[in-house]
């Protein structure tokens, strides 16, 4: 099984290269809205559509453990405001 963090990596460059997010962002928007509509609770149909979608067990697991680090990471950044990481300046988002 791949790591969080490589399995983060490899989706982030699909999404940069788009290689692979063709195939999958339907399905990523739907179950993004299910699991907001329905407050992170997955029921088997909608674990069921993503094991048919050619996703495995593992996946699942560590996209769960993604967006729940995500979810403390934003929460937390909101909270403490901390400054923007000398690496990543370059693609600082102002409004």
């Amino acid at each position: 099984m791949a790591s969080i963090v490589e399995t983060a990596k490899d989706f982030f460059t699909a999404c940069e290269t788009g290689k692979g997010w063709d195939g999958c962002k339907a399905f990523c928007k739907a179950l993004a809205r299910t699991r907001i509509e329905k407050r992170g609770r997955l029921d088997d149909r909608d674990i069921e559509r993503f094991l048919a979608a050619g996703f495995g067990k593992d996946l699942l697991l560590e996209v769960i453990a993604i967006v729940a680090a995500s979810t403390i990471t934003n929460y937390t950044g909101n909270i403490t405001n901390p400054p923007l990481e000398a690496a990543l300046r370059a693609h600082e988002w102002k409004s």
